[in-house]
């Protein structure tokens, strides 16, 4: 009795100190709860994908990632049907977030987890691995903070909460990119009741470490335990591990592609292990085992997947395709079954989205080729800009400027890869002949995938300057990382005696380029300071008018204009921040005043127009209007900017200046 009433009051001392006294902030655990809603949706893509992805052939590790990865993507189809037939509930998100928890607790599979993460033995992999942690630490961090990022604030997140505010699929509102293939939104548009936006930079963030578990397989034949080598390359990059902690699909296309090469690898072992067996026992050699056709369709599902993420994911496809007809030997009819196996695993998760375009505005690549609703001919010219790329010459340097000079949100190439991919390039040709032949064939696989990819880039980048951003290869960079790091592991061997280490040096280079990548993200993250509205320091409207400038305080005077109200923006394509998608019709392709203008609209015939539309009030960027027209690239003429100056001056009533960069008017 003395100890019980002892522990009573032990007990009761301890919460009330703590009542008085917490140890950490409410706001703080509200904003770890999308770290919640995401293992529930972790949970589900690995209860899914286990009945897809099956066998334990090759590392565990990678079979773990490829089972979530798949379902995942199934969930997103999933998704797409009940928002194709109208039942996008709250209750049905929080049921099935629900349901998956508890299939992970009661199947134990936390295990799995576990076991997928593995401390590295040797000093080395060590620091590799101290260098990655922080790098994806820091995007973690990011991904918990309010989004602030561009797309994500354009399309990413706008087309799930579009959806979710009118119950259903909805081609009605000009936004271009509900058209796009969006196996990221799906996802998005699940997880937003559960765990809000935040939640969604999350799940964007938890396929940087998925992607990552696949690198050691793919280095297995050409330089086993070199994954966190490749793996601090890719990380190395500063904008793909940015856009790790954005509510963007970067990552995910990564995912998808890494995976295919690693379906496509353990394919191509099963059918040699095969073909083994049965030149040992004097068979025929005409069928392909089970095996390695259920790998070949799980790669070309994961191609489809990486499609389902970004159109510009077709250049790795493509490579994909190539390396199944190229590589596997055998008969002209065994390379077409090989392709058309491997076909069928792409169409499934590519043909949902094509359904899903013709459904909604009558074209399945919309708003490409066919054109479409609320598109034209001189919306197809204005988006695409054709003539406008890399001149020839250009494109023989492409690699250089777009490592040297390219920069995160910077014209042209418009990211910052870091000097290891052009400095370690050599690497791929390094030792070639002292390969073995499965090691060959294996940087034959990823150099086809890479090589086509690369020229599929630059036949865009030589097309149009919208099509030059080197992010758009960020598909293939794992499997390239992966190569450059075999050529080191194979072409630096212990140096002779007497002789200089080569070894060191090159280490030696590395660790400080990671070195100073790790203060830039240091730098970036004090910069941007997360934590600040993690913890709750800082109030989410100020860390937003902190970030955004005078684009937050816009937008805060436009959430308060009187129900009924309908806002029509020039030259700013963000509306997610609207209360309600509805009231803001946002400048999406920075092009309606130049298009109206090429309908032949006067200002007054524009004005007119949008009232009929039932806008009451147009919001102007005009820090970002000026820009534009002292840069000269769009193609404005002297007669519109004039128009535009008519447009303010007798058809609407200004009712608020923000900063100079933007302007609220109310039409007249």
């Amino acid at each position: 009795m003395k100890r019980m009433l002892f522990f009573l009051w032990a007990a009761l001392v301890v919460v009330a100190y703590y009542v008085v006294h917490k140890p950490f902030a409410l706001p703080l655990l509200l904003g770890l709860w999308p770290l919640a809603a995401v293992a529930g949706a972790l949970a589900a893509g690995l209860g899914l994908g286990t009945m897809v992805v099956r066998g334990d052939e090759g590392d565990s590790r990678a079979t773990l990632a490829l089972r979530v990865g798949m379902g995942l993507g199934l969930l997103a189809i999933i998704q797409l049907a009940l928002a194709a037939v109208g039942a996008l509930s709250p209750f049905i998100s929080w049921g099935a977030w629900i349901i998956a928890v508890g299939y992970l607790v009661a199947t134990g599979r936390r295990r799995e987890w576990a076991a997928a993460w593995r401390w590295p033995g040797d000093t080395a992999s060590r620091w590799l691995a101290l260098f990655c942690g922080l790098a994806l630490g820091g995007a973690l961090l990011q991904a918990l903070a309010p989004p602030t990022a561009w797309d994500a604030l354009v399309y990413h997140l706008t087309v799930p909460k579009l959806y979710l505010q009118t119950g259903r699929l909805t081609g009605a509102v000009d936004l271009p990119y509900l058209g796009f293939p969006q196996w990221g939104e799906m996802l998005f548009l699940w997880l937003l009741p559960v765990g809000g936006d935040r939640a969604a930079a999350v799940l964007h963030w938890t396929f940087a470490p998925l992607t990552l578990l696949l690198v050691p397989e793919l280095l297995r034949p050409i330089a086993p335990g070199r994954g966190w080598l490749a793996a601090a390359i890719v990380l190395s990059t500063g904008t793909a591990t940015l856009l790790a902690g954005w509510p963007y699909v970067e990552w995910m296309m990564m995912f998808a592609v890494t995976a295919a090469c690693v379906c496509l690898t353990r394919s191509f072992t099963a059918e040699a292990a095969e073909s083994a067996e049965k030149e040992k026992k004097f068979l025929a050699n005409s069928a392909r085992s089970a095996v390695s056709f259920r790998w070949l369709a799980l790669a070309g599902a994961f191609a489809g997947l990486a499609f389902a993420a970004k159109y510009t994911a077709a250049g790795a496809a493509i490579g994909l395709a190539v390396a199944v007809a190229a590589l596997g030997g055998g008969t002209l009819t065994q390379r077409a079954q090989r392709l058309t196996v491997f076909g069928a695993g792409a169409v499934v998760f590519v043909l949902p989205w094509l359904i899903k375009d013709w459904a909604l505005t009558g074209n399945p690549v919309y708003p490409f080729f066919f054109g479409g609703r609320f598109w034209d001919s001189w919306r197809a010219a204005w988006y695409a800009r054709g003539g406008t790329g890399l001149p020839p010459w250009r494109l023989l340097i492409a690699p250089w400027e777009m490592t040297v000079q390219g920069a995160e949100g910077a014209p042209g190439y418009a990211a910052t890869l870091g000097p290891l991919w052009l400095a370690l390039l050599p690497a791929v040709l390094i030792g070639w002949r002292g390969r073995s032949d499965v090691a060959r064939k294996q940087l034959t696989l990823l150099l086809t995938v890479i090589g086509v990819a690369f020229a599929a880039w630059l036949a865009q980048a030589a097309w149009s300057a919208q099509l030059q951003q080197s992010r758009l290869l960020f598909g293939v960079f794992p499997a390239l990382a992966c190569v450059l790091a075999s050529g080191l592991a194979s072409g630096f061997p212990a140096p002779e005696r007497n002789g200089v280490n080569f070894r060191w040096v090159m280490n030696a280079l590395i660790a400080l380029v990671l070195a100073l990548a790790s203060v830039q993200y240091a730098v970036e993250a004090l910069a941007h300071n997360p934590l600040s509205v993690l913890t709750g320091e800082q109030s989410e409207a100020d860390y937003l008018r902190q970030r955004l400038g005078w684009y937050a305080v816009a937008m805060e005077q436009v959430n308060v204009l009187p129900p009924g109200s309908k806002v029509v923006f020039l030259w700013e394509p963000r509306t997610y921040p609207c209360a309600t998608v509805s009231r803001c019709e946002g400048d999406t392709l920075l092009d309606r005043w130049w298009h109206a203008r090429r309908l032949g609209q006067s200002a007054g015939a524009a004005a007119a127009q949008w009232r009929a539309e039932g806008a009451t009030h147009v919001l102007i960027f005009e820090l970002g209007r000026a820009t534009i027209e002292a840069q000269g690239f769009d193609p404005f003429t002297p007669a519109d900017w004039a128009e535009l100056k008519t447009l303010i001056a007798e058809h609407l009533t200004s009712m608020a200046d923000f900063g100079g960069a933007y302007e609220l008017y109310e039409i007249k």
